[in-house]
C-alpha cells in the first residue's frame, strides 16, 4: 500500500523530530551530569547544527512536489511519486498544502 501523503508527511517532520531528540537529551544530560557550560545555549547550538546539516535535505524535500516529469502521454507526475498526477489529483494538491506550510514553518 503506497501513501505517498504520509510518507511525504513524516520524511518533512524526521529532521524537526532529530532536533527535539537533541534537546531532550541535552535537557537530561544537564539535568544529571554537572557541567560548567550553559546548558540552554548548548541545547540551541545542538539544534542549529542539526538544523544546518539537513537543511538541504529539508529544502529539497520540501520543494519535490513542485518538480514534475513529463510522460510520452502528456500526462506529469511527481518525480518522486511517480503515481500522483501533478495539478490535477487530489494527492497532489495536499502535497503542495504540506509543502507551504513546510516552508512558511522554514522562514519562521
Amino acid at each position: 500500500m503506497d501513501l505517498p501523503l504520509l510518507t511525504y508527511a513524516l520524511g518533512l517532520s524526521l529532521p524537526w523530530f532529530h532536533s527535539l531528540v537533541v534537546v531532550l537529551v541535552t535537557a537530561v544530560s544537564a539535568r544529571y551530569f554537572s557541567s560548567e557550560v550553559d546548558c540552554i545555549a548548548v541545547r540551541w547550538n545542538a539544534c542549529g547544527t542539526v538544523v544546518f546539516v539537513v537543511f538541504l535535505h529539508i529544502t529539497r524535500h520540501t520543494l519535490s512536489p513542485y518538480v514534475c516529469t513529463g510522460h510520452p502521454t502528456g500526462q506529469t507526475t511527481v518525480r518522486d511519486v511517480p503515481g500522483v498526477v501533478c495539478w490535477q489529483s487530489g494527492e497532489h494538491a495536499a502535497l503542495v498544502a504540506l509543502s507551504v506550510v513546510s516552508l512558511a514553518s522554514m522562514v519562521v
